[in-house]
């Protein structure tokens, strides 16, 4: 079963009867994808961010209106907004296992010039828990640069961000905090424990990264790691790409998927069984293929050169009008001879690389999920009820 399952399966059971666990964990990761504009109380940026003057509203209230905003005429959809993730959105505000969490501090700040996309909430979980949930990737370009960027910068802008919203929202006496995402959320994550001041991180009972991206410098050097380290659990999935790559956080836990390629980073392929995943032994051939291909390209680039090559490539989309996935998948036939042409044009390492990737995920299947396009459509199957090197330093302050 997958995590709508699982809703289906243990919605009606509170945290009274049976404690928060790990796809509890994955399930609050995912909802920091969706667009709670006009929901949730919104700060502009981390910088303006007061939890003191944010009012919390249950996901119960918060489905309701979800569904209200998105039947609005002159709403402008998400592309990120997948069916799943409406399904999943209403399925925990129809809970009584999640129905009465409160969520608060929802910030949601892109900033092309920076190359920054940051995106926050907050879950109030019982017992003065705060669940404090970043989103990964949003599907636009600004986002995939950022990721490409993680290469040479540390940190990048947006972990700058996640380490003020941390260190923001686990103020307060008897205060406990979760932290959790998935893809670069779950880079968020890690970093904002790691770089945390000593009195936030004691308030840290765990972080959870789900498939996220490592960091181009080792984590045993962060002022944190010791205090962090034991407080982590990771999760890849078997054909694991963006959860391999860089520094990724070891060991982690292999989950079996029913995607395909780089389709399994959708966490709405991780099959789960009672309230554990179901594990695997090991990533396959597809992940173990990618990720020799991309430690190859940062192994043969010097840092001073990473940033030249990834502006390069970027400068490729900015030539072809591409500024999200919609417009990547929406090259008609006259413009795509043009972009191949661009990206053949390429410096020999760069089109190495793009062209490598291309080859191994050349299914429509990979290929969407290469693009971090929406999840495919994932047919739900209801089951019975069970009993149970070097990189370029920034200002980390």
């Amino acid at each position: 079963m997958n995590m709508l399952d699982y809703m289906e399966w243990r919605g009606d059971l509170s945290f009274k009867v049976s404690p928060f666990n790990d796809v509890d964990a994955m399930i609050l990761s995912q909802l920091a994808g969706v667009d709670y504009t006009g929901i949730v109380d919104k700060a502009v940026n981390v910088d303006l961010l007061n939890p003191k003057e944010m009012k919390r509203v249950t996901l119960r209230e918060v489905a309701k209106q979800y569904k209200m905003v998105l039947a609005e005429p002159n709403r402008k959809v998400d592309f990120e907004e997948s069916d799943n993730k409406k399904l999943l959105l209403d399925a925990v505000g129809n809970s009584v296992r999640f129905g009465d969490i409160e969520m608060s501090a929802f910030i949601r700040d892109t900033d092309v010039e920076a190359v920054k996309q940051f995106s926050a909430v907050t879950f109030f979980l019982p017992r003065r828990v705060r669940f404090i949930a970043f989103r990964g990737t949003d599907g636009s370009v600004t986002s995939w640069k950022e990721n490409f960027n993680m290469a040479y910068l540390l940190p990048f802008p947006a972990e700058r961000d996640a380490l003020v919203y941390l260190e923001k929202m686990s103020k307060g006496f008897f205060v406990k905090t979760i932290i959790g995402g998935h893809s670069k959320g779950g880079n968020l994550a890690l970093y904002s424990g790691y770089f945390s001041d000593e009195k936030t991180r004691k308030k840290i009972k765990k972080v959870y990264c789900f498939d996220g991206p490592g960091f181009c410098e080792d984590p045993e050097t962060f002022p944190g790691y010791e205090d962090i380290k034991e407080k982590i659990v990771a999760y890849i999935p078997q054909s694991s790409v963006v959860g391999r790559i860089l520094n990724a956080e070891q060991p982690a836990m292999i989950v079996k998927s029913n995607g395909l390629g780089i389709g399994t980073h959708s966490m709405f392929t991780w099959q789960i069984t009672g309230t554990t995943f179901v594990a695997e032994n090991t990533t396959d051939e597809y992940s173990n293929k990618t990720k020799e291909l991309l430690d190859n390209w940062i192994s043969q680039v010097e840092r001073k050169e990473r940033k030249a090559l990834i502006e390069e490539v970027f400068a490729v989309l900015g030539k072809n009008d591409i500024h999200n996935a919609e417009d990547f998948a929406g090259l008609g036939v006259k413009q795509l001879p043009k972009f191949i042409m661009d990206v053949l044009s390429l410096s020999q390492p760069n089109k190495e690389l793009l062209l490598s990737i291309i080859k191994e995920s050349f299914s429509p299947e990979l290929l969407k999920g290469f693009l971090h396009l929406p999840e495919f459509h994932i047919l739900s199957r209801r089951q019975p009820r069970q009993d149970t090197e070097e990189c370029e330093d920034e200002d980390r302050s």
